[in-house]
């Protein structure tokens, strides 16, 4: 929604090109249309050489259509200056760009422009009304993604739509007050028309606000584009991670994370939902919301082995997570207490579990008491188990 707050410093950011009038068009429908009317105080241009001529010759002084559209409208005077309030592109050599021709053009006229909106965002008493349609595509794209970047709940991002006869017409800049006839094309011939008579339309292009990735370091963040996108996928990725859950399925013995299935089977998995069972059905410090650095529930892999209510326990899980003819074979010799027969776990049933799971899943290893106990950090609130049914 199109912010009006009076209270606030309101800017309409553009890009320039051959068509300045959708500048003075977007004033109109923001000044005089919008209920209640957005006070804009200043317009900003960002544009090349070319861009800068035909925006002053066409927008700029007391006889520009900015200044003009205030006159007619009885408007306090909008700042706009030739130096101050035209942005100009540099070349990499810091000369002034001429036009947007190259891949180089482009790429240094993106690390610009999220400078230019960085800068502007900076001001927490500032709204900014940003304007896509002028320029080359590759200037309105690059717009809206340094608005995606740096557009904070506030600002918002919009393209004028004008009656066709009017639109691109070089005589035409906003609709008068008065009756003014200028000249258009219908149907390809040449005519008349009234311009007070002219509809705009401001139809306003929805934005995904990345802003709140980057926290307090927004304003100070290097302009680089691939590094910023970089770290907001990066922190996407970790705030949907944390909304996901460890999913134990004891009834198919089988195990998901946010969504996706963990790539384990047979004696790793028993050993993995072991850990999970731990920290979800017995965790040892109740008393305890969540696990913080509480490590309790770890085990030493020989508690697994040596206790037979354990192993006992644990050949229940790897029942579900092998086949039926493998258990078989193997659950005898699992209970063996003969020597060099038994349950046989290692270190090295962890490494493995490690390189099949995420980064978030992975068999975490501490010391108590001088021995190695091992446990999943994943928080014990976010492990749900299915239970397998009573017979």
């Amino acid at each position: 929604m199109i912010n009006s707050d009076p209270s606030k410093k309101h800017i309409l950011v553009a890009i320039a090109g051959n068509t300045t009038q959708i500048v003075t068009e977007t004033l109109y429908a923001l000044m005089i249309q919008h209920k209640p009317p957005v006070p804009i105080s200043e317009v900003y241009l960002m544009t090349t050489t070319h861009g800068k001529e035909m925006a002053w010759n066409t927008l700029g002084g007391e006889n520009g259509a900015i200044a003009l559209f205030c006159q007619s409208y009885k408007l306090a005077l909008i700042a706009f200056t030739r130096n101050k309030h035209i942005l100009v592109f540099k070349n990499a050599d810091g000369s002034p760009m001429q036009d947007v021709r190259t891949t180089e053009n482009n790429r240094v006229l993106q690390s610009q422009m999220l400078g230019f909106m960085q800068k502007f965002t900076s001001d927490p008493n500032t709204v900014l009304h940003c304007l896509v349609g002028g320029g080359r595509r590759t200037m309105t794209a690059n717009m809206m993604l340094a608005l995606t970047i740096f557009g904070r709940e506030q600002d918002s991002l919009t393209h004028v739509l004008v009656d066709e006869e009017f639109e691109t017409n070089p005589t035409f800049f906003f609709p008068t007050k008065e009756k003014r006839m200028i000249g258009v094309f219908r149907n390809g011939k040449p005519d008349v028309a009234d311009a007070s008579k002219a509809k705009i339309d401001l139809a306003e292009i929805p934005l995904a606000r990345l802003r709140d990735l980057y926290g307090k370091r927004i304003n100070n963040l290097k302009t680089d584009i691939n590094k910023l996108l970089d770290i907001a996928q990066t922190k996407i990725e970790l705030s949907q991670s944390m909304l996901a859950q460890l999913v134990i399925d004891l009834k198919t013995g089988t195990a998901s994370f946010s969504d996706e299935e963990v790539q384990l089977n047979g004696l790793n998995m028993a050993l993995f939902m072991h850990y999970a069972l731990n920290k979800a059905k017995h965790c040892v410090r109740t008393d305890l919301s969540s696990c913080g650095e509480c490590y309790e529930c770890y085990c030493n892999l020989d508690d697994i082995k040596l206790i037979d209510k354990n192993l006992e326990k644990f050949l229940a899980i790897y029942k579900r997570t092998t086949t039926q003819k493998s258990f078989e074979d193997k659950a005898a010799k699992y209970r063996s207490k003969k020597k060099g027969e038994g349950l046989t776990l290692t270190h090295s049933n962890n490494t493995n579990i490690n390189k099949k799971v995420s980064e978030l899943l992975k068999v975490d290893s501490k010391k108590r008491n001088g021995v190695a106990v091992y446990g999943l950090k994943l928080d014990k609130n976010r492990i749900q188990v299915i239970e397998e049914k009573a017979k």
